[in-house]
C-alpha cells in the first residue's frame, strides 16, 4: 500500500468515527504542495465557494500547502468568508486520530 493510499485510509477511518457524514476527498497525487493549482486543490475551492464543503479535514496543514503564507491566507483570510467552514487537522497517535480545531 502506498503512503498516500495509507493516509487516506486512515483519514477516511477517523473522520467516519468522528461521525463526519458525506465525505468527498480531494487527492493531489503527483503534485508539489508548493503549488496551489493542483486539480482537485482548486476543485476543493471552487466547492467552498459554492458552499458545498462545511469543514476542511486534513491530516495536516502540510497537505493544505507547503507554502506556508498562502496557507494561512486561505485558513484566515479566505476560508471564513464561506462559514460555515473551519479547517481541523487530525494528529495520528499510537494509530488513533484525534481531531483538532
Amino acid at each position: 500500500m502506498r503512503n498516500t493510499e495509507k493516509t487516506t485510509e486512515q483519514t477516511f477511518e477517523s473522520v467516519d468515527d468522528n461521525g463526519f457524514k458525506n465525505t468527498q476527498f480531494y487527492v493531489v497525487d503527483g503534485f508539489s504542495g508548493t503549488n496551489f493549482n493542483r486539480p482537485d486543490f482548486m476543485r476543493m475551492i471552487a466547492d467552498v465557494e459554492s458552499g458545498k464543503v462545511g469543514i476542511v479535514i486534513t491530516k495536516d496543514l502540510s497537505r493544505l500547502g507547503r507554502y506556508y503564507l498562502l496557507t494561512g491566507q486561505y485558513i484566515e483570510m479566505v476560508f471564513p468568508d464561506f462559514e460555515p467552514l473551519f479547517c481541523f487537522c487530525l494528529i495520528f497517535t499510537d494509530g488513533y486520530a484525534i481531531i483538532r480545531q
